[in-house]
């Protein structure tokens, strides 16, 4: 299954990342495959991933993923921070695919 999320609002140790698309490994939920992308994205440790609002069904929704690492532009010693980004999950069932190959199907 892959899962495609958007940062709504970012923080400098996010550096720029404004969302992807990630398959879910075996035993992995949604915000595992999420949180482990973010974590290769960023260089950067997630402390917690909680969840925004009402609890609906499934994996989508809001999260707020707070982040531990140093700024990309530290010079010297760079000091450890922490900052938070509001992430949107949305669960996708089917595999990607090239986006002429989904204009052709809709055509069809």
């Amino acid at each position: 299954m892959f899962v495609s999320f958007a940062v709504l609002e970012g923080h400098p140790l996010s550096r720029e990342l404004s969302g992807g698309r990630v398959r879910t490994q075996s035993g992995e939920d949604a915000v595992a495959a999420v949180v482990r992308r973010i974590e290769q994205d960023t260089r950067c440790r997630v402390v917690v991933a909680r969840r925004q609002g009402p609890v609906g069904e499934g994996a989508a929704g809001e999260y707020e993923v707070t982040l531990r690492g140093c700024l990309p532009e530290s010079r010297g010693r760079p000091m450890r921070i922490e900052g938070a980004i509001r992430v949107r999950l949305h669960p996708g069932y089917g595999p990607l695919g090239p986006s002429s190959t989904g204009v052709a199907q809709r055509l069809t």
